[in-house]
Parts: structure tokens; C-alpha cells; sequence
């Protein structure tokens, strides 16, 4: 983690600088013209929201003494408690999709390989980007276009600046705070 402070700190004092980092080709990705790649690294991936769960209430039909009777209701109320609980759950808003992955850095955007594809998420749609540098974690909010975005990375504090200094120019990186909220 050390060595990651150190990189992004590194970056952030070559943009404030005006010292623009070398952009790279790619042999294999489609990149948009005057697109170039400032890094590739390994991330954990995972977007927030919640979902819709269908579960099923089952009722039960028993014969015999009413205690028998007592108990098989008690039983079916119990299991469709339980049922109803995980459903509540499953259906929360909540971190999901976690998995390690490939992520590429260019100038304009960010590029994931998720379940076999790229998926992008483009700069000039972000409305919030929380960092937390100290974990190692970027947020990225962007606002109706698209679920938010978690990447867990050491290289988070760099993804951050860069990020920031693609929105909001090298002025911004003056008084960089890696705790702060960049809202749009």
C-alpha cells in the first residue's frame, strides 16, 4: 500500500506540474480516436442496487388432533417467516457482483472485463466519486446513467487523482483531499 501512496503521489504532483503521462495503444481493445491507455491493473469489482425476489408462502393442510393441528400452523408460519426474511434480504440494496477483473485506464474512461465483455464507464458521466484511499477503494456515482461502481485496488489513490484531474483539471489536484467527495 505503501508503494501505491507513493505512485499516486507521484502522479498527482506530475499533472499539477503539467507534465501529461504517456498514453498507450492497445492491440486489442477499440478505443475511440486520440484515445490512449494510461494503465491496466487487477481490481476487485463489485456495483451497487438491489433486486426484485419472487419467493413462494406455502400453506398446509393437516388432519388430526387440533395440537397436531396447532403445531403443522405454527410450522408453515415459521417456514414462510423465514422465507419471507431471506426474499426482504436477497432484495436489498447491497453490494453485489464481487469478483476480481481486469480494469483498464485511458483518458476518458474506464474499461472492466466482466462476465466475458468490456463494460465502460465513461468520465463525463460521473456525479460523485468518493475515494478511500486509506482502504484502498474508489466509489464511482453516476447518478441515473448506471449503478455505482466500487473498485478495490491499492492503486485507488492514482485512480482517484487521475480521475479528478480528467474532470476537474490540474487545479483541482492543488488542494487534492483523498478523503473528499468530488461531486460534479
Amino acid at each position: 500500500m505503501l508503494r501505491a501512496r507513493t505512485t499516486a503521489q507521484h502522479l498527482r504532483q506530475q499533472l499539477v506540474d503539467g507534465n501529461f503521462p504517456a498514453l498507450h495503444p492497445s492491440a486489442y481493445l477499440a478505443l475511440k480516436p486520440g484515445e490512449g491507455i494510461l494503465a491496466q491493473t487487477r481490481i476487485q469489482y463489485s456495483r451497487f442496487y438491489g433486486m426484485t425476489v419472487n419467493y413462494t408462502e406455502r400453506s398446509t393442510l393437516i388432519f388430526g388432533n387440533p395440537l397436531l393441528m396447532l403445531g403443522g400452523v405454527v410450522g408453515s408460519s415459521i417456514g414462510n417467516s423465514r422465507a419471507r426474511a431471506s426474499a426482504q434480504a436477497m432484495a436489498a440494496t447491497q453490494w453485489r457482483e464481487h469478483q476480481f477483473t481486469d480494469l483498464v485506464v485511458t483518458d476518458r474512461r474506464l474499461l472492466a472485463h466482466v462476465g466475458g465483455r468490456w463494460l465502460e464507464f465513461w468520465f463525463d458521466c460521473i456525479t460523485a466519486m468518493y475515494p478511500y484511499a486509506n482502504e484502498g477503494v474508489l466509489v464511482l456515482d453516476f447518478g441515473n446513467d448506471c449503478v455505482p461502481l466500487r473498485i478495490a485496488t491499492p492503486e485507488a489513490a492514482a485512480l482517484s487523482i487521475w480521475i479528478t484531474h480528467q474532470l476537474k483539471g490540474p487545479e483541482a489536484l492543488q488542494l487534492w483531499n483523498p478523503g473528499e467527495v468530488l461531486q460534479r
